[in-house]
């Protein structure tokens, strides 16, 4: 697979099967808006959520890959077209 010039957006992308979606995207040359959603305050789970120092951290791992990385922190039931036009569009679905 291909994906050179094309943008992609990945949710979930701090880490895990998100993450290594993402990797694999990037290494098919495929430019990335890294979305994942903030950790709220107060809320009791039983497990932890992401936070923006991770997902930061993703996306320097994966902009060293060679591609272009847009790291958003958003709840993807309430996202805006704004991350897709920072990051150029999405290509990939």
């Amino acid at each position: 697979m291909q994906l050179k010039g094309k943008v992609a957006i990945v949710t979930g992308a701090a880490r895990g099967i998100g993450k290594g979606i993402a990797v694999k995207l990037a290494t098919e040359g495929a430019n990335l808006a890294l979305v994942d959603l903030p950790a709220p305050g107060g809320t009791s789970l039983s497990y932890q959520l992401s936070d923006a120092s991770l997902l930061r951290q993703t996306a320097r791992e994966i902009e060293a890959l060679g591609v272009k990385v847009v790291p958003v922190l958003a709840d993807v039931t309430n996202v805006t077209g704004e991350s897709i036009n920072v990051a150029g569009g999405g290509d990939v679905h």
